[in-house]
């Protein structure tokens, strides 16, 4: 199988592998943010964002070793991340009883009311982020890897663990619900935004 990681990647790796700690450096630099906006998007907390962002760089780090080359190194840290943000997730949730509760608090009761005047491309984004809030956080991270992060079915599948058939068929459920939520929230101009 073709290997996709950048060939400057693939030298730094190596030099790590062979004991040059430093080199690691360029990773997290390479990397901060997407770690960053992936672990936000699944726990919607800046801190925990950052605690698992620097939890999964240690985690890499240390596994580097089995890195294998047979996906972009990306991928593979991209599945770490999407790893030690569920399990913390998995830890959150025994303290709060439903997230689904805490996100459709958040929802401006009288959102339907402000949409009837003409939306602006910042309000929409504003709503579909309300939206993507009611998903459940397997959903969330899946619009945010194939969408946002812009990674193919192929890398998606290899960071969740799914078939790449099963995405297919999670990511146009996951559209029907995200469209059903922003009838909810602006009935007039839902068509527009989906």
């Amino acid at each position: 199988m073709k290997n996709n990681t950048p060939e400057k990647e693939l030298i730094i790796i190596q030099q790590v592998l062979n004991g040059q700690k430093d080199a690691f450096r360029y990773l997290v630099e390479e990397y901060k943010s997407f770690v960053f906006n992936l672990a936000f998007q699944l726990l919607k907390n800046k801190e925990e964002a950052e605690e698992v962002a620097q939890d999964s760089f240690i985690r890499a780090y240390k596994y580097l070793s089995s890195f294998n080359g047979k996906a972009k190194f990306s991928t593979w840290l991209y599945k770490i991340v999407y790893n030690t943000a569920l399990t913390q997730l998995k830890r959150r949730k025994k303290f709060i009883s439903s997230m689904d509760d805490v996100a459709s608090s958040e929802l401006p009761k009288t959102a339907a009311e402000q949409a009837a005047n003409e939306i602006h491309k910042e309000d929409q984004k504003y709503y579909l982020e309300k939206a993507i809030a009611r998903l459940s956080s397997e959903d969330q991270a899946l619009i945010t890897l194939f969408y946002m992060q812009e990674l193919s079915l192929q890398e998606v599948s290899q960071v969740v663990n799914l078939p790449e058939n099963t995405i297919k068929v999670r990511l146009h459920r996951i559209r029907k619900r995200l469209q059903k939520h922003l009838q909810i929230l602006l009935p007039a101009e839902t068509q527009e935004i989906i």
